[in-house]
């Protein structure tokens, strides 16, 4: 039975490139258009894709808009582009107030005034 852990020729082999980063490359390099730009086009639904069709024994290239679902993805691909991604944030608290020390603040004069305030945000009308 397999075991875990490294094993010899296991992996991708170093200085391997992946199939769709060698394509947006020599795209790049055909065009001077980097990547980005390219899915950003996409994602426009510019006309940019070419379908070989054979016709009458001939392989031509014909000219096609790119479909929704490639538009979709072309989308989320080139998103981190532009926008970068919301990083969740730590609150680190150095008091020692706890839940006893905050419900000893509270009378019922301040009960009160934030059950009518919650009223009101529901759309209530309230008496003062």
């Amino acid at each position: 039975m397999a075991r875990g852990g490294k094993r010899d020729g296991a992996g991708r082999k170093a200085g391997t490139v992946s199939h769709l980063g060698r394509e947006a490359h020599d795209r790049a390099a055909e065009t001077g258009e980097l990547p980005h730009e390219f899915l950003l086009r996409v994602a426009r639904g510019e006309d940019l894709f070419f379908d070989v069709v054979t016709v009458s024994g001939r392989a031509r290239r014909t000219q096609r808009k790119p479909t929704f679902a490639e538009r979709i993805d072309a989308a989320k691909s080139a998103a981190p582009f532009f926008q970068p991604r919301l990083a969740t944030t730590s609150v680190a608290h150095s008091g020692s107030v706890g839940l006893l020390e905050v419900a000893k603040t509270v009378n019922e004069e301040t009960s009160v005034a934030v059950a009518k305030e919650m009223l009101r945000d529901a759309g209530y009308e309230v008496d003062d």
